[in-house]
């Protein structure tokens, strides 16, 4: 069995998203999150090659808000998983309190998610 190295959980919550690779004139290709932790983001992007070590700016849009939250990193992987591209970004520059509205969201939706799935019985009183 494969040993996890990760330091921080991840949690695999879909988010709308747009990337911008190497800060072209604008954010050019639809993307969604695929998972996301305390410090990186798999993404599933269309419409734009990607190269490892690229620098990308990513906005992510959270449910019910208005303005997407921008994060900036550098890609550390590109693979292409059943037809669809996925790259890992390493979190470089994000603001912090958005950061924290994005994490709160996807554990949020992680903890309902595992909650319906879970076999866990309460013990007896």
């Amino acid at each position: 069995m494969k040993q996890e190295r990760r330091k921080f959980i991840r949690f695999d919550i879909p988010l709308k998203a747009d990337i911008n690779v190497q800060f072209s004139t604008d954010f050019v290709s639809f993307c969604r999150t695929k998972d996301f932790s305390r410090e990186g983001v798999r993404l599933v992007v269309h419409g734009v090659a990607l190269s490892k070590g690229s620098v990308a700016a990513v906005n992510v849009y959270l449910p019910g808000n208005d303005k997407p939250v921008l994060v900036k990193g550098k890609i550390v992987w590109v693979k292409n998983n059943k037809g669809e591209l996925e790259t890992g970004l390493t979190i470089e520059s994000i603001d912090k309190g958005k950061k924290s509205d994005i994490l709160d969201y996807v554990y949020g939706e992680w903890r309902k998610k595992n909650k319906k799935n879970s076999k866990w019985i309460s013990p007896p009183d």
